[in-house]
């Protein structure tokens, strides 16, 4: 998926840490995570409603709050859930950006800002969504 097609793209890319660049003639823009050089990868993970307070305690929580997140049962994946968790996370796992939309009236709606976590928390939470 491109970088581009996220909806929150352009959150992402306003980070100190993220570097984007455009390329043949802007159609194809590609963005690294610059303290690693990783390249950043797109996914949109679709989720069953039941879940949709188990990725919000996902986002908001840090430390020992995360750990016990990260330590319930993983949520499985449902392309036709009215929950849609945009991710992008480096390469080497060292970074990952998410965002909580919500389906109604036939379309995506944000549920959450965009949450930003780095280095073992975003390694953990990549495994958790079982992207890495």
């Amino acid at each position: 998926m491109k970088f581009s097609s996220l909806a929150m793209s352009t959150d992402v890319a306003q980070q100190k840490c993220i570097s984007v660049k455009k390329s043949f003639f802007g159609f194809t823009t590609t963005a690294f995570f610059w303290p690693t050089g990783s390249q950043l990868k797109c996914e949109m993970l679709y989720y069953n409603t039941e879940y949709a307070n188990l990725l919000l305690q996902l986002l908001r929580s840090k430390g020992k709050e995360l750990e016990q997140v990260l330590a319930q049962p993983k949520p499985t994946e449902d392309f036709n859930g009215g929950e849609r968790l945009d991710c992008s996370y480096s390469d080497d796992g060292s970074f990952v950006a998410l965002q909580l939309f919500h389906y109604a009236d036939f379309q995506f709606f944000p549920r959450t800002e965009v949450y930003y976590f780095y280095g073992t928390e975003a390694q953990q939470i990549l495994d958790f969504l079982q992207l890495k």
